[in-house]
């Protein structure tokens, strides 16, 4: 038997259209990103040849200078280091005096060996009871490991010169 009552043509339902089109897309997405892959690949081939071309030429003769130039630099920079590392800080021995020394005391020798933590002064004073009160301030000190007055004199005007030799704890 033949059919004569025409039928209506089946529509898809629209989210397996958007569907189709959608995987359309992203083939094309997918054949693009192929191309675009084997294009970046030779441009990363001849800039790689490029690169071992300019390495196999070696260093130019101002690259060896600038190198030679850097290496010195860095020997001096390791150097001072080391020199700064061994240095010993004499900033603590010139407070202890600021803040400890008597005010009618006047010290005009000072020698101060670091690394021994030793220190020389040679100083005058008005009389002896202004020294004695000095002996007394920095015999209380704590920072002190020894304390040694010499010297003793009279000086040209009246006043009393002596020697002070001090030992710093480290």
């Amino acid at each position: 038997m033949v059919d004569i009552i025409p039928k209506q043509k089946l529509e898809y339902p629209l989210w397996t259209q958007a569907l189709f089109a959608g995987s359309i897309l992203f083939l094309l997405a997918v054949i693009g990103g192929f191309f675009l892959l084997i294009q970046l690949q030779g441009k990363a081939q001849k800039e790689l040849e490029r690169v071992q071309g300019v390495l196999a030429q070696g260093k130019s003769s101002d690259e060896i200078r600038l190198e030679q130039s850097v290496f010195r630099y860095k020997d001096k920079f390791n150097d001072f280091a080391q020199l700064a590392a061994k240095r010993n800080d004499a900033r603590p021995v010139f407070k202890f005096l600021e803040s400890y020394t008597h005010p009618r005391v006047t010290f005009t020798t000072f020698n101060l060996e670091p690394t021994l933590g030793a220190l020389k002064l040679v100083g005058s004073t008005q009389d002896f009871r202004t020294l004695q009160e000095q002996m007394i301030i920095f015999q209380n000190r704590e920072e002190l490991s020894g304390l040694t007055l010499s010297n003793i004199v009279l000086g040209e005007r009246g006043q009393v010169v002596f020697e002070l030799e001090m030992g710093f704890q480290p």
